[in-house]
């Protein structure tokens, strides 16, 4: 009884449609939702790296680990889940060439740690703590496509292990 009041109230048209298409819904099961545990694990990478990561460093992870799955599905599921590690900055890029490493730095670490939590500090130790802590998460965990897809320190220790002379 409790499926059928829940499915009128899903679909008020139910009154006014034909009997055969009442009975038809009404016998309609639930859709499970496909691929559980890719989903789980999208929110586990998702959620691990606090909203950082997008579809393509998720993915990068999911292969990383394994898992045989492309970008795009992916940004599938995460565009499903309403999973989204972006909000538009409204400034303009820096122009200094000479430390565009740097400003590329804190860029990453204003857009993935700081826009949007403000609410999360305190005070100025706590914003001091927070850094410290996104400093070694970028060192140790955050995987880059630059470097192979590998994290800072394990790139820096592939290249110390297999120096190029």
């Amino acid at each position: 009884m409790d499926y059928v009041l829940e499915a009128i109230a899903e679909h008020p048209e139910l009154l006014i449609i034909a009997r055969s298409s009442y009975y038809k819904i009404i016998k309609r099961k639930p859709k499970k939702p496909k691929r559980p545990k890719l989903i789980a694990k999208i929110k586990e990478i998702f959620n691990h790296h606090q909203g950082r990561y997008g579809y393509r460093r998720v993915a990068l992870q999911l292969i990383k680990e394994g898992c045989n799955i492309t970008e795009k599905t992916v940004r599938y599921w995460m565009h499903k889940l309403g999973l989204k590690g972006i909000t538009q900055s409204m400034s303009r890029k820096g122009n200094s060439m000479d430390d565009g490493l740097v400003e590329n730095f804190f860029g990453l670490l204003k857009t993935e740690m700081f826009y949007d939590q403000e609410y999360k500090y305190h005070s100025l130790q706590e914003l001091t703590q927070a850094i410290k802590e996104y400093i070694e998460y970028y060192n140790e965990e955050r995987i880059k496509s630059r470097l192979k897809d590998l994290t800072p320190k394990e790139y820096r220790n592939q290249a110390s292990i297999n120096p190029v002379f």
